[in-house]
Order: C-alpha cells, then sequence, then structure tokens
C-alpha cells in the first residue's frame, strides 16, 4: 500500500499532495475572503499617471481584471489594418524580463483563465479571471507584459498563423460576421468595410517595428484603463500602484529604444449610413455545410449619443420592440452599435432564403416605427430591453467591457441600476424624439449569406 502511494505521489508535481485526501470529502482548500458588499456598487477613479481604474465588487471568490487599452483596430489606416489584432494576440507573449514560460506559470498558479479581445472596435482587452487572492500577482504580471512587450520573431511567426487561421474561418460564425460588417457599413465608409477591396490582415507584411511604433502610440498611462470585478477599489488601486505605469513608456521614460510616442491621438466617428456595400458568400470550399444557405439581415439608423443615460435608455427599448415584433419563425434580435458619440439602432435577422423578403421587410418596418411606440407595446418593449440588458451584464466579462465603455473621465458614467431605472422612466415622448432623430438619417442595410430573395434598399 505504501509503495502505492509513493508511485502515485512521484507523477505529481504540484505542491499540494491530493493523495492522502479520501474521495468522499472535498479538499481543504484555505478560505478566500468573501466581503458581502452590495452587487450594484461600482466606482471609478483618476490616478496621479491619468490611467483609470474602475471596480464593481460583488463579494465573490473570483475576480476578473484586466487591462483596456484604447488602441483597437478602429485607428489603423488601409496600410496597417491588422496591426491592432496582432499586438492584441501578442498580449501574453514573453517581455522583456520574463520568457512566455515565466508568464504561463504565473496565470497557473493562480489558478486563471486569461484571453485578449478587442472591445467595441476600440479597446484592446487583456483580461484574466483568477483567485481574489492572487489579483496582486496577477496585475503585476500583466502590466509587465503591457509595459515591456517583446515581440519576438518566433512568438510573431506562430500569431501570423493564429491570424491567417482567423482570417481564413471568419464566416464560419455566420452571426459574429454579420454583425462586423453592419458596424463597418454603419461607421465607416473607407475600403477596410470591404473585403474584396482590402484584406482583413497584412499579417506577412506587419514587422516588429510596425508593432513597437502602435505600442508606443498607444500603450500609454493616459489611454490605459485597468477594470476589476469582484475586487474592492482599495485592493485594485494597490496594485495597480505597484506596476508603475507613472514611470513607463513615456516620452522622458520610453521602454524601447526609437519607440514613437505620442501622448493623444484625437479620432472622430461618423455614422456613415447610406453607403453600399456588398459581401460575397464565400461557401464555395465548404458545400456540405448547409447553414451557409441561412440568410442573415441588418437594418438600422442613426441613433442619439450614448453619454445621456436617457437616450441610452431609449435606444435599449427601441431594440427591445425590434427583436419582438419582427415576427415569429425568424431569429430576431435587437441592435444598438455605438462610436464616438453616435450610435446606429436596429436589428437582425436571421431566416431561410425563401423568407428573406419578408423579414427583411418587416425588421426594416420595425425600426422605421420606433417613433410611434407607445402604450402596451412600449410597455412590453421596455421588458424586453430591461432582461437583454441584465443578461448582458450578468457575466463577469460583459459587466466589465460594460464598466469601462460606459465610464466618465474619473468616474462611472452609467450603473447596471441607473440604466434599469431609466429604461423603466421612458415614455412614448422619449421615443418620438429618437424616432424623429432615426427618421432623418439614411439606413444601414447589409445582408450575408443566400442573397437570391433579399430585397434591395430601395424596396424597403
Amino acid at each position: 500500500m505504501a509503495k502505492r502511494l509513493a508511485a502515485r505521489r512521484g507523477y505529481c508535481t504540484f505542491p499540494y499532495n491530493y493523495c492522502d485526501v479520501p474521495m468522499s470529502s472535498n479538499y481543504p482548500c484555505p478560505a478566500t475572503r468573501r466581503v458581502p458588499t452590495d452587487p450594484q456598487n461600482a466606482s471609478g477613479q483618476k490616478m496621479s499617471s491619468g490611467s483609470k481604474v474602475i471596480v464593481q465588487d460583488n463579494g465573490q471568490a473570483t475576480s476578473l481584471v484586466g487591462y483596456y487599452i484604447d488602441a483597437g483596430a478602429r485607428y489603423e489606416s488601409r496600410a496597417q489594418a491588422g496591426v491592432a489584432d496582432f499586438v492584441t494576440k501578442m498580449m501574453f507573449r514573453s517581455n522583456l524580463q520574463s520568457s512566455d514560460f515565466q508568464v504561463y506559470k504565473t496565470f497557473q498558479h493562480a489558478g486563471a483563465n486569461y484571453w485578449s479581445n478587442q472591445v467595441n472596435g476600440r479597446y484592446i482587452g487583456v483580461k484574466v479571471e483568477c483567485r481574489r487572492d492572487t489579483v496582486n500577482e496577477v496585475v503585476a504580471r500583466l502590466t509587465e507584459n503591457l509595459v515591456i512587450p517583446r515581440f519576438a520573431p518566433h512568438e510573431m511567426n506562430l500569431v501570423r498563423e493564429i491570424l491567417d487561421n482567423n482570417h481564413a474561418t471568419k464566416t464560419h460564425d455566420q452571426k459574429a460576421y454579420a454583425l462586423k460588417q453592419f458596424a463597418k457599413t454603419a461607421f465607416s465608409a473607407s475600403s477596410l468595410a470591404n473585403d474584396e477591396d482590402c484584406p482583413g490582415f497584412n499579417v506577412d507584411t506587419i514587422t516588429h517595428d510596425d508593432l513597437i511604433n502602435w505600442w508606443g502610440t498607444y500603450f500609454t498611462p493616459e489611454r490605459v484603463t485597468l477594470a476589476g470585478v469582484n475586487i474592492s477599489a482599495e485592493e485594485l488601486s494597490a496594485a495597480y500602484e505597484k506596476s508603475e505605469w507613472s514611470t513607463a513608456n513615456t516620452a522622458d521614460h520610453p521602454s524601447h529604444k526609437n519607440a514613437n510616442i505620442a501622448t493623444e491621438v484625437n479620432q472622430v466617428g461618423a455614422y456613415m449610413g447610406g453607403n453600399t456595400h456588398e459581401f460575397f458568400r464565400k461557401s464555395e470550399a465548404f458545400k456540405n455545410q448547409q447553414f451557409y444557405n441561412d440568410v442573415y439581415v441588418s437594418y438600422g439608423r442613426q441613433g442619439m449619443g450614448s453619454a445621456s443615460i436617457k437616450d441610452f435608455a431609449s435606444m435599449l427599448v427601441a431594440t427591445g420592440n425590434v427583436g419582438a415584433s419582427v415576427g415569429t419563425g425568424f431569429g430576431t434580435e435587437g441592435l444598438l452599435k455605438s462610436f464616438e458619440g453616435t450610435s446606429v439602432v436596429g436589428g437582425m435577422v436571421r431566416c431561410r432564403p425563401e423568407h428573406a423578403d419578408v423579414a427583411a421587410k418587416n425588421l426594416a418596418a420595425s425600426v422605421n416605427a420606433t417613433g410611434s411606440l407607445a402604450g402596451s407595446e412600449l410597455e412590453a418593449a421596455k421588458k424586453v430591453a430591461a432582461v437583454n440588458f441584465l443578461s448582458s451584464t450578468n457575466t463577469r466579462e460583459g459587466l466589465l467591457d460594460f464598466l469601462v465603455l460606459h465610464s466618465g473621465t474619473a468616474s462611472i458614467g452609467k450603473t447596471v441600476p441607473a440604466v434599469l431605472q431609466a429604461i423603466s422612466d421612458v415614455t412614448a415622448a422619449d421615443m418620438k424624439k429618437l424616432g424623429d432623430v432615426m427618421g432623418a438619417s439614411a439606413p444601414t442595410y447589409t445582408a450575408f449569406g443566400d442573397l437570391s430573395t433579399v430585397p434591395s434598399i430601395r424596396d424597403l
């Protein structure tokens, strides 16, 4: 028996000995501090370096923390297409101080799940879900990767393969691809919105210098937000202060020699509805995947900026009405996409080709009738909007993204309870105001899939 136990221990490299714990009981892990707090308690502050720290502490044992860098793909020119995605995928690689193995072992020790993605096309999000008591070491390692990235050639080759695969399979997720094209068509008149003219990723021509220049331009303290869920403001601020952002990657103390440091980059967004873009179905190589024959139709009009919580709530109610009123038999949802002070309000329908004509016309009619929403229809739309909003912020990542996207310079601009109350207070006059704004704009209309029966925009 002793020999068998010794042999079993020989295969275990983890510092804790699980072999002596009976299978009938749980392993005695040390208790993690749980703080019973208001689940809607959100706060934000601006640090001396110019960065923001935003938290919402729900008192749970598992935290989600992440850096949001205002450096997303919306700042790319045609010649730079793909640089932001490249940098995003490099965020958990090696840096000038630690190897990729050391980075991996840090997060493994914290019991962490980690990933990076782009949020709303504006932010590069670098996120880690970990035990609450390991937040300090997680933030320290995250900061190290952001402040002194290495962009090693062999790791760049690996990321090139990842991005190539993503680009080749981008149409496999029909809904995600259709949503992306709808947002691009609404807010961009450049060729970046048309895959036939400009490839999504110029990964073969992106160099180490391109990544360093992008990082040096945008990865500056004042463009960085550190956000956390299930962590207190005091804990996350203390972890941030140890990260030394105030002395890293500035004009006086660049992390890389010859890096282009620019402390402010101004970009102005504009609604570009009315432009026509065609996206061709690339299903010839996947003839056995019949779902490519489905049609995704999106239709919307310019909404109001979301700075006002009342306007934001009105647009949520409008999308709730679209999702509930197009008709049965279709996969319908309301869409609200924001871009630098403006937005597009509308919806998306998924259907079979034989139903595309009816679905598209019903969708357009529902969006165009936003200004007349009142009575029982308004009350129903408000209920749908509240449920949809709660479901979008009910996950840690959804809540974290919401807090960052709707935060002010040094405070939380919108909280979950405040938005729910604003939805409840929306009136027919508010919908009339929104409808007037939408009616004065050109529509945004995109379709993806089998387009043989999709009506033209003139028929809507």
